[in-house]
């Protein structure tokens, strides 16, 4: 394709992805694959347009597995390689020019691309570069905003590739330091909190879900994770609510279905310990009741039957206890002398 031509072309689909409801037409049309083949052999003006482009239309999820099949080729390409190699280069110098700088976030938008198509440690290679020259590209932009924005954008891409790499603790330093560049960022707050409950740092992880949802008090994502952790902890009567509201205000969930299908499945295995406790404890045997009683609290720790009968029980094992027949099986089984 004449150069020219291509740039024009990708000039265009680049403005028309910016318009939310273009995304997924941009995609509907077939127009994925020449932007990907813009990214590996145009000028650098169509590379970066391309790049933009495809990160704007990345923010459709449906969209993200059309760019990965292409993607294929695209980390296979020489060019594309050849390109990356010589921008490093570029940047690895102290001296910053304007040129440069659209190199280095044509560079920002290429390791996007490939941390969408799973291409963690490619992508991870050339934001450790960028982000090693930092202060450099900060310098030559007069728009204070434009620069924070940039290393910001940095930041969320290098903590989300850590977190897909297991990398926990660097993925958590480095959404710290996103929150740090834009305290409004919301994604950060909720993926900070995965990243913190998968390290096994719970309460953390529940402030951020919570600070997340200050933010944006119908994020399915952060509610879906508070109710995991409440399950998770066995608190069946708080679990549910968050459950109940994800599914409220999404339909491209469905866990909660299950979480919750397994809840009211515990919840009816709560009913029987109960009346199995019942029986037992009709028949005398009142140490297996207060078992079953137990075991239904920690399964539905409101309910009310269970919490009765389990008082009920504890105050006829002292009775039970204190009777001249249990005291003289005592003595038998430990010797006279014991009493």
């Amino acid at each position: 394709m004449d150069p020219a031509a291509q740039e024009n072309a990708v000039t265009a689909l680049l403005n028309l992805s910016l318009e939310e409801a273009n995304k997924r037409r941009i995609a509907a049309a077939g127009a994925i694959k020449p932007l990907v083949y813009a990214l590996q052999t145009g000028t650098t003006s169509a590379k970066q347009n391309a790049a933009c482009a495809l990160l704007n239309i990345s923010m459709i999820e449906e969209n993200r597995a059309t760019i990965g099949a292409y993607g294929a080729n695209f980390k296979r390409s020489k060019a594309n390689s050849a390109s990356i190699h010589q921008s490093a280069a570029i940047n690895s110098s102290r001296v910053v020019h304007a040129q440069e700088f659209d190199v280095s976030v044509t560079m920002l938008n290429i390791a996007i691309i490939l941390y969408h198509i799973h291409e963690y440690a490619h992508s991870l290679s050339v934001l450790k570069k960028l982000f090693q020259n930092i202060e450099p590209i900060k310098e030559v932009l007069h728009n204070i905003a434009i620069a924070e924005y940039f290393h910001w954008n940095m930041l969320r891409n290098l903590a989300g590739i850590y977190y897909e790499q297991s990398q926990l603790d660097m993925a958590i330093l480095h959404y710290k330091q996103a929150i740090n560049c834009d305290s409004t960022f919301i994604e950060a707050y909720n993926n900070l909190g995965n990243a913190l409950k998968d390290a096994g740092h719970v309460e953390e992880a529940i402030n951020f879900y919570r600070s997340c949802l200050a933010l944006q008090p119908n994020h399915p994502q952060a509610l879906s994770s508070l109710g995991n952790i409440y399950k998770d902890c066995n608190m069946m009567s708080v679990a549910p609510s968050f459950y109940k509201v994800t599914l409220a205000v999404t339909t491209g969930i469905f866990a909660p279905f299950n979480n919750l299908a397994i809840i009211y499945k515990q919840q009816t295995a709560a009913d029987g310990l109960v009346n199995r406790g019942n029986t037992f404890k009709e028949i005398g045997r009142v140490t297996e009741a207060i078992q079953d009683y137990i075991r239904a609290v920690n399964i539905r720790p409101t309910m009310p039957d269970a919490h009765a009968n389990l008082a009920s029980a504890y105050k006829d094992s002292l009775q039970v206890s204190s009777t001249p027949e249990l005291k003289l099986m005592k003595c038998g089984s430990s010797g006279l002398n014991a009493c």
